[in-house]
């Protein structure tokens, strides 16, 4: 007789699941009206309050929640993802343990992120009213867009552009 136990001695041999099977589950799992796909370089933004942030961006920039923030148990998010328009954001809260900082501790940031909106100056105009910063007012751009830079509450420097 086989000893019972057998089959939980040998090794497991790890099995990628057919490209099709993995595809029709992602599907299932991942609403499509929510579903995006990273970018080959996708912005990890660190910032003081990520649940605030998230909330911010959602009402400001039209951002939707992609990956429910990871909250730890001192309620720092560790992660989340946000996607605005087709791009992905990843973010999380200040780990100064570690050295991540947020643009707020560390007094600036050198790194603007642009995004692309429908009307440039409606979306600062409500983003400043929303706490962002007015760094350059909105106005047409040789380069054939209307755009302004603010800095949002978080500390990140925004370039809101809508083509002319």
């Amino acid at each position: 007789m086989a000893d019972p136990f057998e089959a939980l001695r040998r090794r497991d041999v790890p099995i990628a699941p057919r490209t099709e099977f993995a595809d029709e589950l992602r599907a299932r799992l991942v609403p499509k009206e929510t579903a995006v796909e990273h970018g080959t370089v996708t912005p990890y933004l660190c910032v003081d309050g990520a649940e605030r942030a998230i909330e911010w961006y959602r009402e400001q920039l039209d951002a939707r929640v992609v990956f429910e923030p990871m909250v730890m148990d001192d309620g720092r998010v560790d992660h989340a993802e946000i996607a605005i328009g087709g791009s992905v954001l990843m973010l999380s809260d200040e780990f100064t343990e570690i050295g991540v900082r947020a643009p707020t501790t560390l007094g600036g940031t050198p790194v603007s992120l642009a995004v692309t909106v429908t009307d440039a100056d409606a979306t600062f105009a409500a983003a400043v009213a929303a706490g962002a910063t007015a760094e350059r007012p909105v106005a047409d751009q040789p380069h054939g867009v209307r755009s302004g830079w603010l800095i949002d509450p978080f500390g990140h420097r925004w370039n809101v552009q809508t083509p002319i």
